[in-house]
């Protein structure tokens, strides 16, 4: 019957079916790819507002006890999916690190440079950056050395 068939009615349900099937099996692949890439650069943003507040933190440490340094941070319109965590209590390791988390899930690190400096927040816990916020960052000395305080304003 086919081969009667010269307008090729008959062959295109087939060629109708193979090509749908064909789309249905490279969509996931191609939305997870874009997915990733979104996360990427998201991510990417995330990192460089940790470094700002590493920056800050640095210059606020090398100008001594009584320098102040504000940063402005905005991770998302509000509370997004990347937030940073820093400042833990005196002593804790997390006190060397700035944390960037996805969804409360850590994602990346950004580790403080010395073995001397530390931040440690105002609250004694660690600081979760959301959304738009300005920090304050001041070195203050210690009996064990000099070290960044981070509060909200």
């Amino acid at each position: 019957m086919s081969l009667r068939d010269k307008r090729g009615l008959e062959g295109l349900p087939l060629k109708l079916l193979i090509t749908v099937m064909i789309l249905a099996l490279s969509i996931q692949p191609l939305y997870a790819s874009l997915s990733y890439l979104g996360y990427g650069q998201e991510l990417g943003r995330a990192v460089q507002e940790a470094e700002a507040i590493k920056e800050a933190a640095v210059s606020a440490y090398l100008g001594g006890p009584g320098n102040i340094r504000k940063v402005s941070i905005s991770m998302n319109d509000g509370p997004g999916s990347f937030s940073i965590r820093l400042g833990g209590a005196e002593g804790e390791g997390t006190s060397k690190t700035i944390d960037i988390l996805y969804y409360g899930n850590l994602a990346a690190t950004v580790t403080l440079e010395g073995q001397s400096l530390s931040i440690i927040s105002m609250e004694g816990q660690s600081l979760i950056v959301e959304g738009k916020q300005e920090l304050r960052l001041t070195c203050c000395q210690r009996a064990m050395g000099d070290i960044v305080l981070v509060e909200r304003i």
